[in-house]
């Protein structure tokens, strides 16, 4: 039931900085009350005992001078003594007028150069500065005030009215939202304000951006049912045609009240809902839908209820995935986002009902926790990720970046593979998956996509630590090896520059040193190293050798690692005509979108 009390209070909003009042020629001084007879006090404890607001040393004042009815200055006014009290002295630079025109807490300039007043959307229990309750009290912060004067002395008068909600239970009760019952009625956002000749106070909600129908209002909050905790909700003055909606959420689901009567709320004026006792009728489950689902928005990603909200964790989304949320897998509930724009990685994103398809602005895998109630959603990137189509772009990603890439398999040793990402030869990487292992056996010829840490190793970019993959194809090609360089002479195999996964040719005697398979170039300080073969290389022990492979490295200033592909002995003369590169050579097909 609503029970009207007329209460009459201020709106006194700290600042959190220390300012430096105006005090040099063109100063004026403006004088500012708020009392019984400015209607700024409120009577609410069961003694009937009046409560007066006081300023307080860090207020401050948005002034308009008006001359001949045109706005002619706005400019802050700064409180220089009455701290404590209800009678205060302002001073500002604003320019003298013939009249003036005070606002106290929230406002905007409209395009005429008037200030609109704002009732926000989300409030919250009235804390002190450490963050404790204060005991029977309204948040005087979301609560503004207006004055007109021709001269320098302001009388105060309230612009918005509370809704007091009284409520008691034996749950945790994280927030209520009130909401009109007709979306016409807005209540939230800016609102402008007029006064007539007779003195009366006017406003007019304003149908932006910021407008909304309700009003979220945290409690976070463990309640007693031996002690009432009192919620005051500002409310534009305004009649509320079809009357209101109150739903109280908890930990595990809902409560709501509904009050289909026409309401009217008083500037001014208190109207108290009393003895509300809280308890969850209806439990909720939230979860994520989107285009990142197999079904693309009909099966949800449920979300695991936590003391403050609903997570989940692991998903993987890219720039261009669409998703939202909403409760019990229907579209009856739905949150998405206030604009189009993408989601910062690492932010807080306040949402709104039935809003827009949110994305992310960062490809990688995302931890979301929910917090319906509050129409907000962290978004947490557990792992960034970025799409690479060639090695060019792999390379330049930032060591410590998963990065994802898709191709062919072109190479195989045994701690991992070379994937070529492009669709020429010179693309290649290596993967490393022996600190890690993944449960894939690399194929010649499969098509693969994954997403792995990229790192530096040996100067060349590498892959290691992979978190995902997936085989596309699982044919069995050897696509060959392309072109690449001739390093046969001893001279090009000690001065050759490459700075790729490049398909490399040279000749030596293969000594075996512990798990190393070293080739010995003669008439070159290089060392040619063969890492980790598959192949067993143990009857070509001190034979003069040619090996085939991708370059992988310098290590140790001369050893050069190949991850190998073909090893046999030289003709008898040392030439190398019979292993030029020839028919065995297959096409390197596209690789598909």
């Amino acid at each position: 039931m609503f029970v009207a009390t007329m209460a009459m209070l201020s709106a006194c909003q700290p600042k959190s900085e220390e300012f430096a009042a105006p005090s040099g020629p063109g100063t004026i001084q403006f004088s500012a009350s708020i009392g019984a007879d400015t209607k700024t006090y409120m009577e609410y404890d069961a003694n009937s005992q009046v409560y007066k607001n006081y300023w307080e040393q860090t207020d401050a004042l948005d002034i308009i001078s008006y001359v001949n009815g045109e706005p002619s200055s706005l400019k802050a006014a700064y409180l220089i003594d009455g701290a404590g009290t209800t009678q205060a002295t302002f001073a500002s630079e604003v320019k003298p007028g013939d009249h003036y025109v005070a606002y106290y807490g929230f406002r905007k300039i409209l395009e005429d150069d008037s200030i609109a007043a704002r009732i926000p959307t989300r409030q919250r229990l009235n804390l002190n500065t450490e963050g404790e309750l204060i005991s029977d009290s309204y948040p005087k912060y979301y609560y503004p005030m207006y004055a007109e004067s021709d001269d320098t002395n302001f009388e105060f008068k309230n612009l918005a009215s509370i809704l007091k909600i009284e409520v008691s239970g034996n749950a945790y009760l994280e927030s209520i939202n009130i909401a009109s019952n007709s979306a016409d009625v807005l209540m939230s956002g800016f609102f402008t304000v007029d006064m007539t000749d007779d003195g009366l106070v006017q406003t007019q909600m304003i149908a932006d951006s910021t407008a909304c129908n309700y009003i979220s209002f945290d409690v976070k909050k463990w309640l007693s049912e031996d002690e009432t905790t009192n919620c005051y909700v500002v409310l534009p003055s305004q009649t509320y045609t079809g009357g209101l909606t109150i739903t109280f959420t908890g930990t595990a689901g809902t409560m709501t009240k509904v009050y289909n009567q026409d309401l009217t709320f008083e500037r001014s004026q208190i109207r108290t809902i009393r003895n509300v006792v809280f308890s969850e009728e209806n439990p909720t489950s939230w979860g994520l839908v989107g285009t990142m689902t197999e079904t693309e928005w009909e099966n949800d990603i449920v979300m695991t209820r936590t003391e403050n909200g609903y997570s989940v964790s692991g998903v993987y989304l890219t720039a261009e995935d669409e998703f939202k949320f909403r409760a019990n897998g229907l579209w009856d509930v739905n949150l998405g986002g206030a604009s189009l724009d993408a989601v910062l990685p690492n932010t807080t994103v306040y949402l709104m009902p039935d809003g827009a398809n949110l994305k992310v602005a960062e490809e990688g895998y995302y931890t979301f926790v929910l917090y319906p109630e509050e129409f907000a959603v962290d978004v947490i990137q557990e792992k960034r990720v970025v799409s690479c189509a060639n090695y060019d772009e792999a390379a330049a990603v930032e060591d410590g970046t998963y990065v994802k890439v898709k191709g062919y398999v072109f190479g195989i040793y045994n701690r991992g593979f070379i994937l070529n990402i492009g669709n020429y030869y010179r693309n290649g990487i290596l993967v490393y998956t022996f600190s890690k292992p993944i449960d894939y056996t690399p194929v010649l010829g499969n098509l693969i996509e994954i997403i792995a840490l990229k790192t530096t190793y040996n100067g060349l970019p590498e892959l290691k630590d992979v978190y995902e993959y997936n085989v596309i194809w699982d044919n069995e090609v050897d696509y060959g090896f392309g072109s690449g360089y001739d390093l046969t002479s001893p001279t090009s195999f000690d001065t050759i520059q490459i700075d790729r996964y490049d398909y490399v040719i040279f000749m030596g005697t293969l000594q075996q040193s512990g798990n190393y398979w070293n080739v010995i170039v003669d008439g070159a300080t290089r060392i040619g190293s063969i890492s980790f073969p598959y192949q067993d290389l143990t009857p070509f022990i001190g034979q003069k050798v040619v090996v085939e492979g991708w370059f992988c490295g310098i290590s140790g200033s001369q050893y050069m690692n190949i991850v190998l592909k073909k090893i046999y002995g030289a003709s008898d003369d040392g030439g190398t005509e019979d292993i030029i590169p020839g028919d065995d050579i297959v096409e390197l097909p596209e690789i598909p979108e």
